[in-house]
C-alpha cells in the first residue's frame, strides 16, 4: 500500500505542497471555497492521481484534507464514497473495521 499511496503526501496546513498532484488539490480547494455554496460545514478530500510523474516513471497522487481535523475521519468519508461508487455499479461491499491493537 505505500507504493500506491504515501501518507507524507497528505497536507496539514504546510507552507508548501510537496509534488504537483498535492498542488493541483490546493487550486480545487481555494475554487471550493470562493463558491457561493461554500459554507464552514464543507468538508472535502480531494485525490488528484497524474499518471507521469514529475522525474519519475511512476505514477503521483496527491492529497488535500479541508476541515477533517484526523485520519479516522478520512477513512470514514473515503468509505462511505467508495460504498456509494460500488453500489452504483451494482454490486455490494461491506467495510469491515479491523482493531490492530
Amino acid at each position: 500500500m505505500d507504493d500506491i499511496f504515501n501518507i507524507r503526501d497528505v497536507h496539514f496546513g504546510m507552507d508548501r505542497s510537496m509534488d504537483r498532484a498535492t498542488r493541483m488539490c490546493e487550486v480545487m480547494i481555494t475554487a471550493l471555497e470562493n463558491s457561493e455554496e461554500y459554507g464552514e460545514d464543507v468538508k472535502a478530500v480531494l485525490l488528484v492521481e497524474c499518471d507521469h510523474a514529475e522525474k519519475s516513471d511512476r505514477s503521483s497522487a496527491g492529497m488535500v484534507l479541508h476541515n477533517i481535523e484526523d485520519m479516522d475521519e478520512v477513512a470514514f468519508v473515503l468509505m462511505r464514497h467508495l460504498k456509494v461508487v460500488v453500489e452504483s455499479m451494482g454490486k455490494e461491499i461491506h467495510i469491515i473495521p479491523v482493531n490492530r491493537g
